[in-house]
């Protein structure tokens, strides 16, 4: 969210709640989603986590939250946002989606999991700053 603001202010735009709001439950969907599959993908012979454990422990209230963020944030994109902006928003759901999966096959394709950095920051750049460099404020 703070490289989002940066972003924003270096190029001398106000933004609006939308795109903050959006930042916001797109981060909190995709890490809660992440733990959700290492929770269930954990082979019992690994060590777990206390964060892996309570995502163990309470994934039904967990998954009807995410749920319901999930909805809201898609509610809030397609009513707040251009076309043009919730259809590049939807190519990043996609991009990040494709990285999820690339890390899923990681440990099948050694290279895979080498090129995980590079991955992670790229997406992490084209997603806070997607909104201030394509036009700052949706109408």
């Amino acid at each position: 969210m703070i490289w989002q603001e940066l972003f924003f202010r270096q190029l001398g735009q106000e933004g609006t709640w939308a795109p903050r709001c959006i930042l916001a439950a797109a981060i909190w969907l995709a890490y809660t989603a992440d733990r959700l599959f290492d929770t269930l993908s954990l082979d019992l012979g690994k060590p777990r986590t206390e964060r892996h454990l309570f995502i163990r422990d309470h994934w039904k209230p967990i998954v009807s939250i995410w749920a319901i963020v999930f909805t809201g944030s898609i509610t809030t994109a397609f009513k707040s946002l251009t076309t043009d902006q919730f259809i590049g928003g939807l190519w990043i759901v996609l991009l990040v989606n494709t990285y999820f999966l690339t890390l899923r096959f990681s440990k099948k394709i050694p290279m895979l999991g080498k090129l995980k950095e590079i991955l992670t920051g790229t997406l992490f750049t084209l997603g806070v700053s997607y909104f201030s460099l394509l036009d700052g404020s949706p109408a």
